[in-house]
């Protein structure tokens, strides 16, 4: 990797480690004065999980993030975390000192200030120092059957601007993940508590939820599935999958209200407009990989193609469900035992198979020798639901639709102003050769090349 290529992949930050109660901050030694430590880590990665697994490595400190800002001018970042304890050799190249003993730019400085109340101002929970000591008697309340006592080891995954994950080991028992959600994200926790009353079996057990933070806590169950699973666990979260779709199918009402997104049949067919304008507009400001294609007959295809597969899914009258347009291994939890579902903040209303089609894509792509005993075992799972016939012919048109479903997620509103991210582009391009493909496929016309 060269030096170009690797400052693209990785972002240093600065790091303010507060002491609580005495809010000084830990500084290193630099000649003749007082600086904060820089640590780099990986910038696509989890921000907060890097860094604290750094300053533990680096000086055996235990901390969390509570609050960081990115860097506008290409000085490091910087973030602030909590001190919470410290290993037998940690801390030895820093000491405890206040903030004006330290080296640092007015930026900087200006932000630490502010966060520790020199200049005022009013501050989220979760942006506060304490809120994990306030988080830990807030579970030892509202858990009243036992008695918890935290062993002190804390793993931070996410944190700011209204969202936390933060798990919580004890001495006995589960340990707790703590999980705040912000905007856009704050109906994850409605749609959370709603599934735990309709399917508790198939989430993770639902313990607390804190109103104010607009967070919950759930008991630990396993670890997330990784890329390394095998036949038998596919086989059960294939099975638990269907069985917690089909507990929901007379919940509909309660979960759009509470925030689940709508991606019924008719729904779907109502955003094509939107979507095939979307398509329009993205080939015009894209160079086409093969400019013999036609795009206009291209876009018409594309939407004869949907429009006939939606129409035959509306006549197959299959029951709506749960759905969730993000569901991938890593937010299924396995204790050898059982598997749980999480992550709920793209959750949707619609047709089983399209939370199916998403899964079966991904496993097809990272662990094809998995994708056929996925299919087989959510199929059987449906035979008690559904004639041979439906399950079948859902089968095919799934791949047709589900692609669709996923970039259309909570509306066509934003598809077009996103069309200028490159990202999005690329996103919005692979889809729409996933559907044509599929399409063919459907009609017997496999091979072609679009975009």
């Amino acid at each position: 990797m060269t030096t170009s290529t690797q400052s693209l992949e990785q972002i240093a930050y600065r790091v303010a480690i507060v002491l609580p109660h005495s809010k000084e901050i830990m500084a290193e030694s630099d000649g003749d004065s007082l600086r904060l430590p820089t640590v780099t880590i990986q910038r696509w990665d989890r921000i907060a999980e890097q860094i604290t697994a750094n300053v533990k490595a680096r000086w055996s400190l235990q901390s969390v993030v509570v609050d960081s800002a990115p860097s506008t001018d290409g000085s490091p970042c910087v973030a602030i975390l909590e001190f919470l304890s410290c290993g037998v050799n940690g801390g030895h190249t820093m000491r405890p000192c206040h903030l004006d003993e330290i080296s640092i730019d007015t930026k900087h400085r200006e932000l630490l200030q502010e966060f520790l109340g020199e200049k005022g101002g009013i501050r989220s929970p979760l942006l506060q120092l304490g809120w994990i000591d306030q988080a830990k008697r807030w579970l030892q309340a509202n858990i009243r059957d036992r008695e918890i006592q935290f062993d002190g080891d804390i793993r931070q995954l996410n944190s700011g601007a209204g969202f936390a994950l933060i798990r919580l080991g004890a001495l006995v028992g589960p340990a707790y993940w703590i999980k705040a959600a912000g905007a856009p994200n704050r109906h994850e926790v409605a749609i959370t508590e709603t599934l735990s009353e309709c399917s508790p079996s198939f989430l993770p057990p639902l313990v607390a939820v804190h109103r104010t933070w607009n967070a919950w806590a759930m008991e630990e169950v396993g670890t997330a599935l990784t890329d390394v699973t095998d036949v038998r666990t596919i086989s059960l979260v294939s099975l638990n999958l269907a069985r917690l779709q089909q507990q929901t199918t007379s919940h509909g009402k309660s979960l759009l209200d509470c925030g689940c997104g709508d991606q019924r049949t008719k729904t779907l067919r109502g955003y094509l407009p939107a979507f095939i304008d979307g398509v329009d507009k993205l080939a015009v400001s894209t160079t086409l990989e093969n400019p013999v294609n036609d795009i206009a007959a291209i876009l018409a295809q594309l939407e004869t193609t949907l429009r006939a597969a939606l129409d035959e899914i509306r006549d197959l009258r299959i029951p709506n469900t749960i759905n969730n347009n993000d569901m991938k291994l890593a937010n299924i939890l396995f204790d050898g035992r059982r598997c749980v579902f999480t992550d709920w903040c793209h959750a949707h209303w619609g047709n089983p198979f399209l939370t199916f089609q998403h899964l079966q894509t991904y496993l097809a792509r990272r662990l094809p020798d998995l994708a056929t005993p996925f299919q087989n075992a959510y199929s059987e799972a449906w035979t008690t639901f559904l004639s041979e016939v439906q399950i079948q012919r859902m089968l095919t048109l799934a791949p047709v639709v589900a692609p669709y479903a996923y970039i259309c997620g909570r509306g066509t509103e934003s598809l077009a102003s996103r069309v200028s991210d490159p990202g999005f582009r690329k996103l919005y391009l692979r889809i729409v050769e996933r559907i044509m493909v599929a399409g063919d496929h459907l009609n017997g016309k496999e091979g072609r090349t679009y975009v």
